[in-house]
């Protein structure tokens, strides 16, 4: 307990730590450093960072941002690459739905006597299949709830790879602070004990004395030695997620301080978050599939096929119109009706079901960010 607390003397370090637990709160809020963003939460930078070896980091002018790296990030994700693939190609999809199949040219009356004997007669003619009453309309909307589900997934993903982000790069200030604190407290360490050793030589203090300060000195050192192997943990795991160097410089930032009320977070977050807007997708399928399940009772054309044909001898040419009425005498669909009129009660639940879900999300970050703004705030003030 008296190493941690001694750990806790540096502001800075605290703030990091605080800042790392902080970024898993944001979640609720869709948080992005973005300008929508910024005007919910307030942070001030200043490039604070000093580590054990500036031998082992780039120049101090390239230090990042955390903008940069959290760019620098979603650029070397592959995984989002390919969902950002998934929703180009469901985009894509979408322009191509909800429209008519082509005609079919149909050619018929052809026979060997023509090779044989003579041209005697032949029928040309187009059919077009029609859709069912209700279905271009209904094939338009899942197509646009085939994109919003694969862009609810990109989101996301998005979004948690970013906070996880925010999270290994606050690990990594916090391990270079510690590692810096370790230093010196190693430095300490020596000097004591070369002090010690001294007043031993002078008979001033004991073997006992200069046993402690050996024991002190090497538990010192050990601690170095453990806060560099973290700070090098911390550091690639931070180079593996983001693809930037292990040993470059980082601007510390200081703690996101809230602009806004409960109440108007919950309303960032209903505006932000996708789910609302595919649930919403989902409600306006659920009542096209109803509706082009009622239109069935109605009888409609299958098929319609306007034909030439040409006969001779005799020069008789005419033409001809063909179509096909489904009727629905033995099926009345009943049962899809029924199951479609329940998908709309259903999906109209889940909408409002989202909603309180993401409340209770932002309530929770909220009082957990409320927390930890307490705990450095009531630190900053006995420090």
């Amino acid at each position: 307990m008296k190493s941690l607390v001694s750990i806790f003397q540096n502001r800075r370090v605290f703030s990091s730590f605080i800042f790392a637990c902080v970024t898993c709160s944001l979640m609720a809020l869709n948080y992005s450093p973005s300008a929508g963003a910024q005007s919910v939460l307030k942070t001030d930078a200043a490039p604070l960072l000093t580590l054990d070896s500036k031998s082992m980091l780039a120049p101090e002018s390239t230090a990042m941002t955390e903008d940069q790296v959290i760019a620098a990030a979603i650029k070397s994700s592959r995984q989002l690459r390919a969902l950002s693939t998934h929703a180009e190609i469901a985009t894509y999809r979408l322009k191509s739905s909800g429209m008519i199949e082509n005609p079919e040219l149909r050619i018929s009356d052809v026979s060997t006597r023509y090779y044989t004997d003579e041209f005697d007669e032949l029928r040309v003619g187009l059919r077009f299949r029609l859709p069912k009453l209700g279905e271009l309309s209904e094939r338009k909307q899942q197509a646009r709830v085939d994109l919003g589900q694969v862009k609810v997934d990109e989101i996301r993903y998005r979004q948690e790879m970013i906070a996880q982000v925010r999270k290994d790069l606050a690990d990594v200030l916090l391990a270079d602070q510690l590692v810096e604190l370790a230093q010196k407290k190693s430095a300490k360490a020596d000097e004591r004990l070369h002090i010690i050793e001294q007043l031993v030589d002078q008979g001033e203090r004991s073997i006992i004395n200069m046993t402690k300060a050996k024991i002190w000195c090497a538990e010192s050192k050990n601690d170095l030695a453990r806060a560099r192997q973290n700070q090098k943990l911390a550091r690639q795991a931070l180079a593996k997620q983001t693809g930037i160097d292990a040993t470059a410089l980082f601007i510390h930032n200081e703690l996101p301080q809230l602009t806004k009320d409960l109440d108007a977070l919950i309303n960032v977050a209903l505006d932000l978050r996708p789910e609302l807007e595919f649930v919403g997708h989902q409600i306006e399928l659920a009542r096209q599939q109803k509706q082009f399940e009622t239109l069935k009772l109605i009888p409609w054309f299958n098929f319609v096929e306007i034909s030439y044909h040409s006969e001779k001898p005799g020069d008789e040419d005419w033409g001809e119109f063909i179509t096909g009425i489904n009727l629905p005498l033995f099926d009345w669909n009943l049962g899809n009706i029924k199951a479609t009129q329940l998908a709309v009660k259903n999906q109209e639940a889940e909408s409002a079901a989202a909603k309180e879900l993401i409340e209770q999300e932002v309530r929770a970050a909220h009082l957990v960010f409320q927390d930890l703004w307490l705990d450095w705030t009531t630190f900053r003030a006995s420090a």
